[in-house]
């Protein structure tokens, strides 16, 4: 009879550990949208308008959209791969359209710095392989001319998310709504590559999103 109870109390034991280990570890699927502040775009409209001095400026703001999958573990530490895409509204005006857009892949893990009955605060860092480019064309007398821009980059992004969970139970294995500040530090840059309307003008390197602000989920 001891050795029957000993036995449950094992299981009970057993399965509680599971239960436990289950609850600090698992899969998620994340996204979300969000605003970004182009680095350097008054280089690049100024090295565009050196062969065109009818060129409108592009502005230096672009929608930031993002959606991956990741891992956490212990509850607090968490893994995850996504894949953003960055797009500008096109500059049309004046017989000419321009347009700046980039994708990459995000490889980056996370942290809870600070937690709360109902929320928590976790530290982002990771890498990301970023392509951009940039196409502009313009009309001269009837003749549509067009150069197309890429521009490649390696960069670090860096941020605090501040997660929220409607159930009101602070853990990664819940759904939560996110708000989060970012910047991309820019760890390598490559020389422009050009094709279309050939110009003497001295391209820049350029990379965008190195600010961004954003609302993300979590489920």
């Amino acid at each position: 009879m001891k050795r029957l109870a000993l036995s449950l109390v094992l299981v009970f034991c057993l399965i509680s550990t599971i239960n436990a280990q289950e609850k600090t570890r698992g899969m998620f699927v994340t996204g979300g949208i969000g605003m970004g502040f182009i680095h350097n775009v008054g280089n690049l409209n100024t090295s565009l308008g050196q062969f065109d001095n009818q060129y409108k400026d592009l502005g230096n703001i672009e929608a930031n959209y993002k959606f991956g999958v990741g891992f956490y573990f212990f509850d607090k530490l968490s893994i995850k791969y996504e894949l953003e895409v960055s797009d500008m509204f096109g500059v049309m005006e004046d017989h000419q359209y321009t347009k700046l857009n980039s994708g990459g892949i995000v490889l980056s893990a996370g942290y809870v710095i600070y937690r709360h009955s109902s929320y928590d605060l976790e530290l982002n860092a990771g890498v990301k392989l970023e392509g951009s480019n940039l196409l502009h064309t313009r009309e001269v007398a009837g003749v549509v001319n067009s150069l197309s821009i890429q521009s490649g980059n390696i960069m670090m992004p860096v941020g605090i998310t501040w997660w929220i969970y409607p159930s009101g139970q602070a853990s990664m294995a819940n759904r939560a709504i996110g708000i989060n500040l970012s910047y991309d530090i820019l760890l390598s840059k490559e020389g422009v590559r050009y094709a279309g309307l050939k110009t003497n003008a001295p391209y820049p390197s350029f990379h965008s999103n190195s600010l961004k602000f954003g609302l993300y989920f979590r489920i």
